[in-house]
């Protein structure tokens, strides 16, 4: 399963991509969380290739489930990616979860039709959706906010 977190609210964002995290290791708790960096210099192409087919290659005696975070998909090659990924993209076992600020080019617009990934996008809110946002965050920290304090942080 490919899933592409993007756009530029980091911090429901982050929240989905912590949600999704503690989701898969509640279901696998033996198994293993891989980190990858497609950005900065010790990233480079050599550096997150080898990086992404060593943690693949390997797996736990425990539980063979890995959820692989890929951070700023972007600066991959599309081809690269493609060429890693596409063993495992089909496998229950597998999870890819990638972040980026940005929408997706298009070259991997079509590497996300290819593999079926989810995409969900965060934009920022604005208006209603915002305040309503604000007043259910509130809410899930046992916080009721006066109206006024309601649009004051709105």
């Amino acid at each position: 399963m490919i899933i592409l977190l993007h756009g530029p609210d980091a911090y429901r964002l982050s929240a989905k991509r912590r949600d999704i995290v503690r989701e898969f290791r509640a279901k696998h708790p033996m198994s293993q969380t891989v980190e990858v960096e497609g950005e900065g210099e010790a990233a480079g192409r050599d550096g997150f290739r080898t990086h992404l087919a060593e943690s693949l290659r390997t797996s736990s005696m425990f539980d063979p489930a890995k959820l692989i975070l890929i951070h700023h998909v972007y600066e991959l090659e599309k081809k690269d990616l493609t060429e890693l990924i596409q063993p495992y993209a089909a496998s229950p076992s597998f999870v890819f979860l990638m972040a980026d600020d940005k929408k997706p080019p298009k070259p991997f617009e079509t590497f996300l039709k290819k593999f079926s990934a989810l995409v969900q996008e965060f934009e920022y809110l604005e208006g209603v959706a915002w305040a309503t946002f604000v007043k259910k965050s509130a809410a899930a920290e046992g916080i009721t906010l006066a109206q006024e304090a309601l649009k004051f942080l709105a």
